[in-house]
């Protein structure tokens, strides 16, 4: 009875698209999680949102939730929409809107500049398409010494992060092949650039890129202002303290307590002046009081705006950083943008129209670009704003990394000659590492050999399977 009346209430039913919107969470080969956008509308979702309210403080307090609260909420779930859900998936086109938009963009600032305006960015295009086809060389001095915050940082990653750190430099690439330490650098540069008073715009092509780089800043450095923006439901668990909410949450409480000591200390000053009258002193107490209370008040209705404005680093992938909210914000002093080899130019410059400097770090000789259209790919979308840069930029603007902290130097040998022209070296600590050295791992022919090269059988690359966590496998070729 409640289906139909729910059915009746949305005028059609669910099958004609009156239902639910949200957002994938989890997907496998046998179950999909969505986390359900906004008011359902239907009859009896209020007592499920009260449940589901319910359960989730049971789950923080046990640590987990228990199979027979699963089973209830479950129950209650179907009791409202039914047994049976059609699911729908609507792709949406905002990647591709921003996209455009980058492209129109950088139209109107080599408009502009053709008319005598320097738009901010200027310098960040001129950088990669160059200045009437000619490339712009970076200043040949070296940049800066400065006092590395990470002691273990090695040459080349002390090099790259005063390359990105050089104020005359408008573009820096630093490319690093794996467990070179790319991450290293970023973080490195995020906590010089927030030190010396300048507004970062820190962002990847996935949120899970973006969550790593968050995270790793919050350990590194736990006074920074960092606010990650995004949909909550794709931003990790652990950085959900982070978000322009939370961050609001956190300023508000920090502005009440400055605002609590800068009242007690003009009252102090008014007490302790011995020219100034009591009727007086009542007068400038009245005064005092209220005048910051007027400023707490404005300054916290700022809400979410305000921790954005106030933020020395903003996290967000490369399309969230066409979000309208940083649109309203000032241009950004330095721009990051990791994994960018991975990202189609038109995304890659959404950052980058954000700010007046810019870092690319990532690796051309990995992953490309996702791109499933042929013609895309045969029209040049496959090339990534690192590639188009590294391929016309002065040597002082590219910096490689070449100690890699991760494999085993027969591992790193066979990349280094087949992908990186024999400029990668295994660091000390990793050059012998093997798998039998492990916790529990018996030690063979297998677990004892560095590298070994394996031709899978024909036909496996179809099995392919993924998990409820997200993560895919093939235990054929396993």
């Amino acid at each position: 009875e409640r289906r139909e009346a729910a059915a009746r209430e949305l005028d059609g039913g669910l099958a004609e698209g009156a239902g639910f919107r949200g957002v994938v969470r989890r997907l496998s080969d046998y179950s999909i999680g969505v986390a359900l956008e906004g008011e359902s509308g239907l009859p009896g979702s209020g007592e499920l949102d009260e449940a589901c309210e319910a359960e989730e403080a049971a789950e923080a307090a046990a640590g987990r939730m228990s199979p027979a609260r699963e089973a209830r909420l479950l129950a209650l779930a179907r009791s409202i929409i039914g047994e049976a859900v059609q699911v729908d998936f609507l792709a949406s086109d905002a990647t591709h809107a921003r996209n455009v938009w980058a492209l129109e963009r950088l139209r109107h600032i080599a408009a502009e500049a053709c008319r005598g305006a320097a738009l901010p960015p200027l310098p960040l295009v001129t950088a990669v398409h160059g200045s009437g086809g000619v490339p712009v060389e970076a200043p040949s001095a070296p940049p800066p010494p400065f006092a590395a915050l990470d002691p273990s940082l090695d040459a080349s990653q002390l090099a790259a992060a005063a390359a990105a750190l050089d104020p005359t430099r408008p573009l820096v690439a630093v490319q690093g092949p794996p467990g070179t330490g790319k991450t290293g650098v970023v973080i490195e540069v995020a906590r010089q650039a927030a030190a010396r008073g300048q507004r970062l715009l820190v962002c990847a092509p996935s949120n899970l890129a973006v969550d790593n780089l968050t995270l790793r800043l919050a350990r590194a450095d736990p006074s920074l202002r960092l606010v990650r923006v995004g949909n909550p439901e794709r931003v990790d668990a652990a950085a959900l303290a982070l978000t322009p909410a939370a961050a609001a949450a956190a300023r508000e409480i920090r502005m009440r307590q400055e605002a609590a000591a800068e009242e007690a200390r003009l009252l102090r000053e008014v007490e302790r002046n011995p020219e100034m009258k009591p009727q007086r002193k009542e007068q400038m107490r009245s005064f005092y009081k209220r005048h910051m209370r007027r400023l707490l008040e404005k300054r916290v209705a700022r809400g979410e705006m305000g921790a954005l404005a106030d933020a020395q680093i903003v996290l967000c992938t490369a399309t969230a950083s066409a979000e309208p909210s940083l649109a309203k914000l000032p241009p950004f002093d330095l721009a990051v943008l990791d994994e960018a080899g991975q990202a189609t130019a038109p995304n890659g410059w959404l950052p980058l129209l954000r700010a007046r400097r810019a870092l690319l770090v990532g690796d051309a000789k990995q992953l490309p670009p996702t791109l499933l259209s042929p013609a895309a790919a045969a029209g040049g979308l496959g090339l990534s704003l690192m590639e188009a840069f590294e391929g016309r930029a002065p040597v002082s603007a590219c910096v490689a990394l070449k100690t890699q902290y991760r494999m085993h130097a027969d591992i790193c040998a066979w990349a280094s000659a087949a992908m990186y022209g024999g400029q990668l070296s295994a660091a000390a600590d990793a050059a012998a590492r093997t798998l039998d050295q492990l916790e529990g791992v018996e030690r063979t022919e297998a677990t004892a050999t560095p590298l070994m090269v394996l031709d899978t059988p024909a036909g496996t690359g179809g099995n392919e399977r993924r998990r409820a966590d997200g993560a895919m496998t093939n235990p054929q070729e396993a």
